[in-house]
């Protein structure tokens, strides 16, 4: 676990030094007929991309979460079929619900035209952008579904250890964002990876629970440890 630790640490430190997540460098030409062609950065590489699909942060968030969302359904799905305890089906269904609602939240910018007609909530202080005043409001219902399943949640070692590292992370994010410092969105980018594989690892341990498929034995009396007559016992006296 230290070992994993440490070399995670390290991967993110690369990426940090590597700059912004994604950079658009704007339309560049190219030497055949084509619509607009724009030059981006993602990872420190350079790249030419078609202007006419819109790849970025966010989109790719929002893809994420939707599929994070689509496993926790169907996690849920299968733990109801299989007569799991309520507990367990209610937390992933509660999951799937909140996932869905984030990843909708991420594609179409809904915190975000909140805070554009609420210009207002940027006079608080402390708070620079009146959509992440907004934003905070999803932090009593993040709070309170880790209050409810905590038992669940602390029983399974490696879960508690993603959601910490999450929980730093997001922290490391906001002050990042006070700090007006460039990092935030690998911060953020590092705090979304380690609540899905904080989520996968337990939807694993609860389905290899649950989902134990019991097969009747039906065959001969051989296959049930019974003891089968011989069909010929002259054989033995022939050898």
């Amino acid at each position: 676990m230290a070992i994993a630790g440490i070399g995670a640490g390290a991967v993110v430190a690369a990426l940090l030094l590597q700059g912004p997540l994604l950079e658009v460098r704007g339309p560049v030409d190219v030497p055949y007929p084509a619509g607009e062609v724009k030059e981006m950065r993602v990872l420190g590489l350079s790249l030419k991309v078609d202007g006419e699909p819109k790849p970025g942060a966010s989109v790719l968030g929002a893809i994420a979460l939707f599929m994070l969302a689509t496993a926790c359904f169907m996690t849920f799905a299968a733990l109801r079929l299989a007569g799991a305890q309520r507990r367990l089906v209610w937390l992933w269904l509660i999951a799937s619900a909140g996932l869905a609602v984030a990843a909708t939240d991420e594609l179409l910018a809904v915190h975000e035209t909140i805070g554009h007609n609420l210009p207002f909530l940027a006079d608080v202080p402390g708070v620079k952008r009146p959509d992440d005043l907004v934003l905070l409001l999803y932090l009593p219902g993040v709070l309170a579904f880790a209050w409810w399943f905590r038992d669940v949640l602390r029983a399974h070692r490696m879960t508690l250890w993603f959601m910490t590292a999450a929980i730093s992370c997001f922290a490391l994010s906001a002050a990042s964002d006070l700090l007006s410092l460039r990092q935030e969105e690998w911060f953020e980018l590092m705090a979304g990876l380690f609540i899905a594989a904080g989520l996968v690892a337990l939807m694993a341990r609860h389905l290899r629970r649950n989902l134990q498929i019991r097969v009747r034995v039906t065959g001969p009396p051989a296959e049930r440890g019974q003891a089968v007559p011989d069909p010929n016992p002259t054989a033995l006296s022939r050898r």
